[in-house]
C-alpha cells in the first residue's frame, strides 16, 4: 500500500489527502496513519494541505551510513555503491541522519529530514574558554560540537543532546556524565552510547518482566508435543547463558529423525507489549568485550527462555526426517515441552568427535550428528555454499575491562555441527511459510554486484588464478570454485578476504530471494529468538499461520513486516558497526605493549594514504606511505602500489615484516612500518612550513 501511494503522488504532485480518499479504498484514519508515517520517514513531503515526493522537487531519499575525516558517505538504495559527500556539502548531517540529497556534478545535503540521534557522546576538551565535545565517527573533523553548561573536568566522557546547530557548529547540553574516559567500561559504553544503543530497560518493561513465571505451568504444557522424555542437549560456548537451541537425533527405518529445538519466546514476549516494542527497539543482542547488550532482559534470556538442563522448557520443535542418503523427505513443525538433559560445551562436543568415544549413549548421539551434519555439508558444498573459513578474533579482558590477549576462534567439528543443523532447520521453516505464499519475514542475500565481481576477476587473475565466470551471471558454485582453487595457496586468506568483501549484504525482506551465500533458494532466521528479533517473528508468525490456522488478515499485516525487516537490518548493521569499533580499540590497547616489536602478516587492503596489513594473530594495523622511503602511486583497481623513484611494489596478499610504531585507542588506529623502511626525505621548504605553522 506505501509503494502504491508514493507511486500515485510522485504521477500526481500537489495531490490533496481528499484525493488519495477518492482513490484509495481504506479507512480514513488507516490511510492518514501511512501517509504520515510516509512523511516522518521522507518518502513524501506535505506542503500545506498538499502531498509530493522528493522525486517531484529534483531530491534524492537518502541515509548517512559512514563517515570519515573530511567526507562521508550515503545509501541511496541498498542494492546500489554507497555515494559519497564531501565535509563541505554535509550541512551537518551525521552518521545515519535520513536525509534529502541533491545532485549536480556533487552530492549535497540539502535536508535533514529525520535525526537519528538526538544525543551525543564524547570527550570534554576546553580551549579558550570554550568547551568542547571531540566526538568519534558521526561527524566530519570540521564539525564543531559545543557544550554550553559544562563546569567540569577535561576528558570526562559526557552524553549531551543536541539543543540547537548552526553551519559547522552543533550546540548540546550535558543530560549525563559517564565518568572519567579512562574509568573501568567507560571506553565500551561510550561506543555504545555513541551508537544510539539502548543500555537499560524501562519501568514499563522491567514490571511485565516481574509478572512473568520463572517455571513451566502445567497448563501451557496442553497442546504440547511432549519430548521430555526424549535425550536433547544443547551444545554452546563455555560462558554462553542464553541457551536458545537444543538437538536430538534417532535412527529410524527410513534414515534419521533430526530434532532441532528452539526456545518459544514468542510465547512470552506477546505482541506489541513494552517487552516486545523494546525488543523491536533493540533488534538484536549486541555482544562486546566486556559485556552482552541483550535484546531480552537477562532474567528472561538467561532464566525462563534459556533451554538449562533438567527443567521443564517450552520449545517450537522442528522435527525433520532424513533418508538414508541424508535427503529431506519431510518437516514438522510444533510446538512442544523439552527437558534438556545435558548442558554441552563445545570443547566437550570437539573432544567426543576427535577421540571417536562411543561408550555412552551420549556420546554415540553426538557421533550420530557429526555424521549427519558432515553429509549434510557435503550437499551444501555440492550445491555451492561458500565456507569462507575465516577465522572470528576475539579479544579477551580482564576484570577491569582492559584486553590482555587476542584468539583467533576457528571453528571445529562441534561448531559446525550445530551451524549444520540449524542451518537445515532455517531452510525447512523458510520452505514451509513460502509454499503457502503467505507474507513472511527472510533472510536473503541478494547476487553480488556486477561491478565488484569484475574486480575480484581483476584481482584473482592477477593473482594466478583463472575465475571461470561472468560477472553477471555468477552463481554461487562459480565463486566456490574459484576458493577451491585458491585453498592450498599461501593467497587463500585474502582471496577470500577480496570475495567476501565482493558479495552483497545479507538483510531480511518480506520478498525472497534467496540466500547466495548459502546457495539456498530459501532461507529465514529461525533459531535464535532470545538474541535477534527477525527470529522472534518468525516464531510468532509459525504461531498464526500453521498452529492456530489464522490467516485472516495476513495480507494486511505486510506492511508491518515489511517495516520490521526494514528495521531490523538497520539494527543488524549497528550491532555489527559497535562490535567492530570495540574490537578496534581493544586490539589498539592491546597493542599499545607491542610498541617497537615485530609481526609478520599480509597487506589486505590499499587507500591513497597506506596499506592495512592483518598480522598473523589476526589484528589489523595500517602502514602510511609518509613512513616509507619512496613516493607511492595505487594502480585504479587498488591492488598494488608502485614506488615512483625506487620501483618497488608492493600487492594485495604480499606478506610483510612490520614493526608496531604507534596505537590510538580512542580512534582504534595501529600504525606500522616495514621493516628496514627509513622515511623518505621531507624538503627544507616544507619543514619551514611545518616549523612555522607550529610556531
Amino acid at each position: 500500500m506505501k509503494e502504491k501511494i508514493i507511486r500515485y503522488i510522485q504521477d500526481n504532485p500537489y495531490c490533496t489527502f481528499g484525493n488519495l480518499c477518492a482513490n484509495f479504498d481504506i479507512r480514513k484514519n488507516e490511510l492518514l496513519n501511512i501517509v504520515n508515517h510516509l512523511v516522518n520517514d521522507g518518502d513524501l513531503i506535505q506542503e500545506d494541505n498538499t502531498y509530493l515526493t522528493p522525486y517531484n522537487l529534483g531530491l534524492i531519499k537518502a541515509r548517512i551510513v559512514t563517515v570519515k575525516h573530511h567526507f562521508a558517505f550515503a545509501s541511496i538504495d541498498e542494492n546500489e555503491d554507497d555515494v559519497m559527500i564531501e565535509e563541505e556539502h554535509l550541512n551537518n548531517a551525521l552518521l545515519n541522519d535520513i536525509v534529502y540529497l541533491r545532485y549536480d556534478l556533487f552530492f549535497e545535503v540539502v535536508k535533514i529530514v529525520k535525526r537519528e540521534r538526538q544525543f551525543v557522546v564524547g570527550e570534554v576538551s576546553k580551549q579558550f574558554g570554550v568547551c568542547y565535545l571531540l566526538v568519534n565517527g558521526i561527524a566530519t573533523d570540521n564539525t564543531k560540537f559545543i557544550v554550553e553548561d559544562y563546569e567540569g573536568y577535561n576528558e570526562a566522557i559526557l552524553k549531551c543532546k543536541i539543543i540547537k546547530e548552526t553551519k559547522g557548529t552543533i550546540y548540546v547540553s550535558v543530560q549525563e556524565k559517564l565518568g572519567d574516559k579512562n574509568a573501568p567500561g567507560v571506553d565500551i559504553t561510550r561506543i555504545l552510547l555513541e551508537h544510539d544503543c539502548p543500555l537499560e530497560f524501562n519501568e514499563e518493561v522491567n514490571s511485565q518482566v516481574a509478572n512473568l513465571p520463572i517455571n513451566v505451568e502445567e497448563d501451557e504444557i496442553k497442546g504440547r508435543l511432549d519430548l521430555r522424555d526424549e535425550l536433547i542437549v544443547t551444545i554452546d560456548g563455555e560462558d554462553a547463558k542464553d541457551l536458545d537451541d537444543a538437538v536430538s537425533v534417532k535412527k529410524e527405518d527410513y534414515g534419521y529423525l533430526v530434532g532441532v529445538h528452539i526456545a518459544d519466546v514468542s510465547h512470552y514476549v506477546t505482541e506489541y507489549s513494552p517487552l516486545d516494542k523494546e525488543a523491536l527497539n533493540r533488534g538484536t543482542s549486541i555482544y562486546v568485550a566486556d559485556r552482552v547488550v541483550p535484546m531480552l532482559p537477562f532474567i528472561l534470556s538467561n532464566g525462563i527462555c534459556s533451554l538449562n538442563p533438567n527443567v521443564d522448557r517450552l520449545t517450537i520443535s522442528c522435527l525433520i526426517k532424513l533418508n538414508n542418503n541424508f535427503e529431506v523427505i519431510s518437516s514438522q513443525i510444533t510446538p512442544s515441552v523439552i527437558k534438556s538433559k545435558y548442558r554441552l560445551t563445545y570443547t566437550f562436543v570437539n573432544e567426543v568427535l576427535k577421540e571417536h568415544k562411543e561408550e555412552t549413549e551420549l556420546e554415540k548421539m553426538l557421533q550420530l550428528l557429526n555424521v549427519i551434519a558432515t553429509n549434510l555439508r557435503e550437499q551444501k558444498n555440492k550445491r555451492g555454499e561458500l565456507d569462507l573459513a575465516i577465522p572470528e578474533l576475539k579479544v579477551v579482558v580482564n576484570q577491569k575491562g582492559e584486553a590482555v590477549d587476542v584468539k583467533k576462534k576457528i571453528q571445529q567439528d562441534g561448531e559446525k555441527l550445530i551451524e549444520d543443523l540449524m542451518i537445515l532447520a532455517n531452510e525447512q521453516v523458510a520452505e514451509t511459510i513460502y509454499k503457502k505464499n503467505l507474507p513472511f519475514i527472510y533472510r536473503i542475500h541478494e547476487n553480488p554486484p556486477a561491478k565488484r565481481m569484475d574486480t575480484l576477476i581483476a584481482f584473482a587473475s592477477r593473482l594466478g588464478f583463472k575465475p571461470h565466470f561472468n560477472s553477471i551471471s555468477v552463481k554461487p558454485k562459480d565463486l566456490q570454485r574459484l576458493l577451491d582453487d585458491a585453498k592450498y595457496s599461501p593467497k587463500y586468506q585474502i582471496v577470500a578476504q577480496v570475495l567476501l568483501r565482493s558479495l552483497a549484504k545479507a538483510r531480511y525482506s518480506t520478498f525472497n530471494k534467496g540466500h547466495f551465500g548459502l546457495a539456498s533458494e530459501c532461507y529465514t532466521h529461525f533459531t535464535s529468538p532470545i538474541r535477534r528479533y527477525p527470529d522472534l517473528i518468525v516464531h510468532r508468525y509459525l504461531r498464526k499461520y500453521i498452529f492456530n490456522k489464522d490467516i485472516d488478515d495476513a495480507f494486511e499485516r505486510k506492511e508491518e513486516l515489511n517495516f520490521i525487516a526494514e528495521n531490523t537490518s538497520m539494527k543488524e548493521r549497528r550491532a555489527i558497526a559497535v562490535e567492530r569499533e570495540s574490537n578496534d580499540m581493544k586490539c589498539a590497547e592491546y597493542m599499545s605493549n607491542f610498541i617497537g616489536s615485530e609481526f609478520m602478516g599480509y597487506i589486505t587492503g590499499m587507500s591513497n594514504s597506506g596499506m592495512f596489513v592483518e598480522l598473523d594473530n589476526g589484528v589489523s594495523g595500517k602502514i602510511g606511505f609518509e613512513s616509507m622511503d619512496d613516493y607511492y602511486s595505487l594502480d585504479d583497481n587498488y591492488f598494488h602500489a608502485y614506488g615512483k623513484r625506487k620501483g618497488k611494489r608492493y600487492s594485495l596478499g604480499d606478506r610483510v615484516t612490520v614493526i608496531v610504531n604507534n596505537t590510538n585507542k580512542d580512534t582504534g588506529d595501529i600504525s606500522l612500518i616495514i621493516k628496514g623502511e627509513k622515511p623518505k626525505h621531507i624538503s627544507r621548504f616544507k619543514r619551514r612550513n611545518g616549523h612555522n605553522r607550529r610556531k
